[in-house]
């Protein structure tokens, strides 16, 4: 979904593509404590029982790291260049047959990147995560701040920090393994027809 509004976002013949653009971004301009604040005024008021709970956390975390995770897409897009889109395009094939069939195995590898990057960040945020946790929902980070800051227990605030720096690892580990894969697999795949009239993928491309 992400790819697709990045993809959208830098059309700049589309109309409603530069806005589009401007409100993923605008996120990044507002500090953590007012974008908590504002969530729990606008959920407070919603209909929906989110306050308090994991969901919440969810899209606090999401929210301030979608425009960093949108320009690494839109970036990472934007280097294939136009002229293998073109070529499907010439062929007969329809944008969304593009997209998927000639782009995506492409970007596989960078979107796999950028999806681990993310994960990482939001993992580590902290100010919008304490606006609004709750008892039941606080991550690493808030409850090595509540244990460090309010209870003064540095021992378990050790414990907590060699905690969360072993998940990052894991993370990270796992994250390189699963490229590495990818990698593998696409440089020892043959030369395959993706369904185009007159393209083939190489292997390694």
């Amino acid at each position: 979904m992400l790819t697709a509004l990045a993809v959208f976002g830098i059309q700049p013949k589309i109309r409603g593509a530069s806005a589009l653009d401007v409100l993923i971004r605008v996120p990044i301009a507002i500090p953590s404590t007012v974008l908590g604040l504002g969530l729990i005024w606008a959920y407070f008021r919603a209909p929906v029982p989110i306050y308090g709970t994991l969901g919440i956390m969810i899209i606090a975390a999401t929210t301030k790291m979608l425009p960093l995770i949108y320009g690494s897409v839109g970036a990472a897009y934007v280097q294939l260049g136009p002229e293998l889109r073109e070529a499907g395009l010439v062929s007969g094939a329809r944008r969304w047959k593009v997209a998927l069939q000639l782009e995506l195995p492409i970007l596989a590898k960078p979107l796999g990147a950028i999806f681990l990057y993310g994960l990482i960040l939001s993992a580590q945020e902290t100010t919008a995560s304490l606006i609004v946790y709750s008892p039941s929902t606080g991550t690493l980070p808030v409850l090595l701040f509540h244990t460090l800051g309010t209870v003064g227990a540095t021992t378990t605030a050790s414990v907590i920090s060699i905690v969360s720096m072993l998940l990052m690892g894991a993370i990270v580990l796992a994250g390189w393994i699963l490229l590495r894969v990818i990698s593998a697999v696409r440089s020892s795949s043959p030369a395959r027809d993706v369904g185009i009239r007159g393209i083939r993928i190489e292997a390694g491309s």
